[in-house]
């Protein structure tokens, strides 16, 4: 299933937050102290490491790689939605956008941060160390799944009660969580090689792999969707580009195959480690994903649908920042800090401007031209999603901080982002329900752009406290911010003539398609 199978930008977020962690050197131990539990594997000496490259040519590479492949990921992940839209109505992407984040959160509340101790432990690469990650790693989906089977029983029993309500009532619903948990034990199997490249920024053959994996599912959940007209296109869909991608993990990736083990002394690393990752994780997708655990209960599946739509559109943009965040800025101030740290200011500012330029301007365009672009691509029953787009898009402006927030972690300050959390935690939870009872949908959709902008004075005052503040880098987003405006109105104009034009293409391939069969 394309549409939803990255869930969502703030997911993205929650991973390069995590990762953050295994930038950061491991404290050192006293000459008395007891060897940790993996002191005895010797170790692994990667070519890399060997003959390392310098950190211009590895960031041009790696962020290269990492922008064109996620920017094409969303441009296939948007055309999936687009066709999907064609065969699907509003409520069936609103039931499978709750089921995803359902999924999301039950992979984030037993999160052992696996992926951070193979990018951080010096001897991740021994074969003892990441065969017993692996293992873990299976038991882990398997145990993921029985908990979403548990879930789903509960919401069977009561929806007729009437203890949930809305989309949660959906006699769907459990049938389809059951179904796409499932990918939890189909994850699990990966090649732990996978997280050996993203050890080393190796993201060539990754990127190659997901765009490939992305390809075949949209052939075949878009067949689906036309052949079948239910969520079950999106279900079956989602299992299918999972299953390839963990194949390909196995066969297109160089290293040895894995095997089961299980030695208590990795899995004690393991764990010491993961325990701080899954606190983390937990916050961080209470606070990142409220706005879709909490509107399912308020509103119905069709505009939870619509919603939803909006939402993958305005997170095309901030995806990519950040991704670029997590996969290049991150390790790359890292390594300033550890080696440098004189520049991390002239560092920061770079990619804070690299950031702006891109997020600033588009984001206004979309708060321009949002029901223009909806008008174009989306068929009659999903226009209202522009306005939703709209609204949605002056939230996106927020999100120019995540670099700032790579500074929380990389100087060793995880606290600042623990306590920006816990705020837009309370503030989703107490304002988004509080909203909505006073305003309506449209209140709460006013509640959940305002949540994302309180992280803002905790960023300005780390910025000033540890001298990351630039006058001229803040001042700039406000001409980026009139460009994008200026530049929304006749992109909306050119739209909204375009539009009649290619109504008109897919009505006749519409009728063409439906006259071959």
């Amino acid at each position: 299933m394309l549409t939803f199978v990255r869930t969502s930008t703030f997911t993205l977020w929650a991973k390069a937050h995590r990762v953050v962690t295994s930038c950061q050197p491991p404290p050192a131990q006293p000459s008395r102290a007891r060897p940790t539990a993996v002191s005895r594997f010797t170790p692994v000496i990667s070519p890399m490491s060997a003959a390392p490259a310098s950190m211009k040519s590895r960031l041009l590479h790696a962020g290269s790689w990492s922008f064109v492949g996620h920017a094409a990921s969303q441009v296939i992940r948007f055309v999936s939605n687009v066709i999907l839209a064609q065969f699907l109505l509003p409520d069936t992407f609103g039931l499978m956008s709750t089921v995803i984040v359902i999924s999301v959160g039950l992979q984030m509340f037993s999160d052992l941060g696996i992926l951070q101790n193979v990018v951080r432990h010096p001897n991740a690469e021994d074969r003892q160390f990441l065969n017993t990650a692996w293992t873990v790693q299976i038991l882990r989906g398997v145990v993921i799944w029985l908990v979403a089977v548990l879930a789903a029983c509960g919401l069977w029993l009561a929806a007729p009660l009437g203890w949930v309500t809305q989309t949660y009532a959906d006699p769907r619903m459990p049938w389809v969580i059951v179904a796409t948990a499932f990918t939890a034990v189909l994850q699990g199997l990966e090649s732990t090689q996978a997280l050996v490249e993203r050890r080393h920024m190796r993201w060539k053959r990754l990127t190659q792999i997901d765009l490939s994996n992305q390809l075949i599912g949209l052939l075949i959940t878009a067949t689906l969707a036309w052949w079948t007209r239910s969520i079950w296109a999106l279900v079956i869909g989602s299992l299918i580009v999972v299953t390839c991608k963990t194949v390909l993990t196995h066969i297109a990736l160089p290293g040895p195959a894995n095997r089961l083990c299980w030695d208590r002394e990795v899995l004690k690393e393991l764990v010491s480690f993961g325990k701080w990752v899954f606190l983390s994780s937990l916050l961080f997708f209470l606070a990142a994903n409220a706005d879709r655990l909490i509107l399912p209960a308020l509103i119905s599946p069709t505009v939870m649908g619509l919603y939803a739509i909006a939402f993958t559109i305005i997170t095309a943009p901030t995806q990519v920042v950040a991704t670029l965040a997590g996969n290049v800025a991150l390790p790359a101030l890292s390594e300033v800090f550890r080696l440098r740290p004189v520049e991390l200011r002239s560092v920061a500012i770079k990619f804070q401007k690299l950031s702006d330029y891109f997020l600033i301007p588009t984001t206004a365009m979309v708060m321009v031209a949002g029901p223009s672009i909806v008008g174009l691509f989306y068929s009659a029953a999903y226009q209202e999603a522009g306005a939703i787009l709209r609204t949605l898009a002056i939230a996106g402006i927020a999100y120019r901080y995540v670099v700032i927030e790579q500074c929380y972690l990389v100087m060793n300050k995880p606290q600042i982002l623990t306590l920006v959390n816990v705020i837009r935690c309370v503030g989703a939870y107490a304002l988004i329900p509080f909203a909505f009872n006073q305003g309506g949908f449209q209140g709460a959709l006013m509640a959940i752009v305002a949540i994302q902008y309180v992280g803002w004075p905790v960023a300005f005052y780390f910025k000033i406290k540890y001298q990351l503040f630039d006058w001229r880098s803040e001042l700039m987003a406000l001409p980026l911010f009139g460009l994008g405006l200026a530049l929304g109105w006749p992109l909306s104009l050119g739209l909204d003539h375009l539009a009649p034009w290619v109504h008109n293409v897919v009505q006749m391939l519409r009728v063409f398609v439906k006259g071959g069969a």
